[in-house]
Order: structure tokens, then sequence, then C-alpha cells
């Protein structure tokens, strides 16, 4: 997915590496729709790709040597050797996305020639918007063009979504798939093993609106144990479950198996009599989520902006109380923005910090806005500022291009 590009090549480049770059990516971020905390269950999602982005100048060297640099002050630069077995770096550090990058296309294709690469974002970091996925895709694209591979997205969004478990996060494909496939104007509908993709058009008139709470959503440290735990917990409810319900032996962690063994209502009547807290609530969340998605998709496809945003709310409900990935930021920016007139909102991405969605009609927005900014304040005391309410728009995927003479 290549696209011409007019801009000014990168001057943040240049004045790092002392030459111009030959050619840029872009890899968006992403809010999801509907689907959260399923994708791992191998369950269908319906995330779109955003306007906000993560650009990429790059350069090929002519040895396997991999240069990092990156635009926010706080990052230190990177470097590392092109090695199907690459150690970790410190706690937290961003460069562990593009080491499990590079560390799969090594394995995997092969590759041999390094790159400069410096890193410029307007994604805000940890916000739940996939800036970190983001850089691990574009990462893997830049390597991949300075050697000469064109890879089917699909099959790289499958490669992608495993390579980024190396930064210990027991995450699913949801991230991979959207900002590597992603069509403009369309959210996608995402299925899993084997990764399979549909388009859904999304209504011009709708308008999503995502805020910061201003919370950190990290993905390190407890944040990390606490998604892992979320994952083994599912893992372990469903493998419980499974002897009341399934014959045979129980699947590791595919929930499809589990629906089609048992229709939901009987599912959740059996796991109210067979689990305990928090098996049962992990569960309950996972299976009505995964009923969520289809209903999205239909109210989507129908313009039923009412019916999504319902689905919306009760997708937070869930994510708050049978979940607990929500925090009273995000439950005060949802209430507020009901208050004020919003369709539906819901928090997105893994939740523990970063932002809610918004949905609403064009006529409702600036009242949203307006409750958002004077009404929310965090414990802590944070307020929002009216740059910490964005709309966002269905995007295209992460593109590939040659810089202006480069």
């Amino acid at each position: 997915m290549k696209e011409h590009f007019h801009g000014v090549p990168s001057k943040f480049f240049q004045d790092r590496f002392g030459y111009p770059a030959n050619f840029i990516v872009r890899a968006p971020g992403r809010v999801n729709l509907i689907g959260e905390h399923i994708d791992y269950s191998l369950l269908p999602v319906l995330p779109m790709a955003i306007q906000l982005r993560t650009t990429l100048t790059v350069r090929p060297r002519k040895d396997s040597h991999v240069r990092l640099v990156n635009a926010k002050k706080a990052y230190s630069d990177i470097e590392l050797e092109l090695s199907a077995s690459l150690e970790t770096g410190p706690t937290s550090d961003w460069g562990d996305y593009a080491r499990g990058a590079a560390q799969a296309l090594v394995r995997e294709y092969g590759i041999t020639v390094g790159a400069d690469i410096a890193v410029e974002s307007n994604l805000p970091v940890a916000a739940g918007l996939s800036s970190s996925s983001a850089l691990s895709c574009g990462v893997a694209l830049a390597l991949l063009t300075v050697n000469g591979h064109t890879i089917d997205r699909v099959e790289l969004a499958e490669i992608m979504a495993a390579a980024e478990q190396y930064t210990g996060t027991q995450g699913g494909g949801m991230d991979q798939a959207v900002i590597l496939c992603a069509r403009g104007g369309s959210a996608l509908k995402v299925n899993f093993a084997p990764l399979q993709i549909r388009e859904v058009e999304v209504p011009g008139d709708w308008v999503f609106l995502v805020t910061y709470s201003g919370i950190v959503a990290e993905k390190s440290g407890a944040a990390q144990a606490t998604y892992n735990t979320r994952t083994r917990e599912c893992r372990e409810a469903l493998q419980t479950i499974w002897g009341w319900v399934g014959k045979g032996i129980p699947p590791k962690r595919d929930y499809r198996p589990l629906l089609e063994a048992a229709n939901p209502q009987d599912l959740l009547n059996v796991a109210d009599k067979v689990l305990r807290v928090p098996l049962l609530p992990r569960l309950r969340h996972t299976v009505s989520e995964a009923l969520r998605v289809p209903d999205a998709e239909a109210a989507l496809r129908m313009q039923d902006i009412d019916a999504f945003g319902r689905i919306m709310n009760l997708s937070h409900e869930s994510l708050r109380d049978d979940y607990e990935v929500s925090t009273p930021e995000l439950d005060r920016i949802v209430i507020l923005s009901q208050q004020a007139g919003a369709a539906g909102a819901r928090l997105t991405g893994a939740g523990l910090g970063g932002a809610a969605l918004i949905l609403c009609t064009k006529d409702k927005e600036q009242a949203i806005r307006k409750s958002l900014v004077e009404e929310y304040c965090s414990p802590q005391g944070k307020t929002l500022s009216e740059n910490e309410i964005v709309s966002v728009i269905p995007s295209g995927g992460a593109t590939v291009a040659r810089a202006v003479g480069g």
C-alpha cells in the first residue's frame, strides 16, 4: 500500500544523521469501536484506524546495524544488530518494539540490511490508541522495504502480533491487523485464526471523539501484570467451563468452540454455578462482548447511531464491572458525555488509564466538548483542555512512500 508523498522530508532525520532519508513510513493509531479484550480469545473485533500517526523516515545502511532516534527527548537512542535472538532492553524501553519486530523479520525472512530510522509522531503515548503497535509495524515495514521484501499485509499482521509479545504483554492481534490493513472511511471487522478482515463503512455524519483521561495507560510494570493476569483468567475460565459444556480436550484460548458448544444464555447459567470470582466475571465479559460485535456491525451497516451507542455503553459497563479495567477518570468522561447527549461512550484500548471514545451527532459535539472541559476533574485534580478532545476519522492503514529528493 504505497502513496505519493508530497511533503518535505524530515528535517529531524537530517539533523540527527547528517544526510537525507530515502523513504517515509506512516503507521496510524487506532480506536476499537467494539470488541475489547477479546482478540486474545480469538473472537472478532471491530476497530478503525485514525488519522493520528507515527512517521518513520528511513535510509538503508550498508551493514546489518539498525539505529533509531526519537523526536521525543524522553526517549534515548536505540542501536541494535539484526539477529534472530535479541535481548530485551531496560524496563519500559521503547526500543523493545523495534527489537521484537527486527527479531521476527530475521527469523521469518532472513533480513540482513539495517537502517537509520527517525521516529516522529502525533499519536499520544500510553493513551490507549496503539502508539506502540504503530511503532512496531512501522519499523517492520521500514526494514522490509530496505531489504527489498514486499509482504502480504495480512501475513505481516499475524507475524507482528506474535512479535509484539517480545515486550512481555500477552495481547492479541487486533492492533496490528487494523494498522496494516485499514481502509479510509471504514472500520474493519477482524476475525482471527486465520486472520480475515472485512470493511464496514462508517457513516460520514457520525462524530467520534477521543478524550484523554490524563492517566497514563502503561504497558509495563504493574499494568502489564494486570493485563497478563486477565489473559490467564480468561483461559482458566474457558478450560474450567469446557468440562461442563464441551467434549474432548479443552481449547487453550479459543472461545469460539465454547460459543458453539452452548448458546450464550445456557453458557452463562452454567458459569454462574461452576465459576467463582474472578473467573466468572471475566467469562461474562468475554461472552457478552463477543455478542456485541455482530450487533454493532449490523448497527453500523444500518447507520443506526442510537443502537450503536447503546452497544458502546453496555461494553463500557462490562469493562468497568466484569473486566475491571476502567478507572474513575474514564467512568467520569463516559458519564459526562452521556449526560451531554452522546449516543454512546466507552473506554478504548486496554484500559487502566488512557482514553475514552465518544460517539455523537454533529449537533451534540460542542455541548459534549463544553461539558468535558468545564466539568471533568480527576481525583488527582487533572482537568481537560480542548486539545485533549480530538475528533478522529476512519483512516487508511500504514503506507510507504519515497521521500522527495530521497
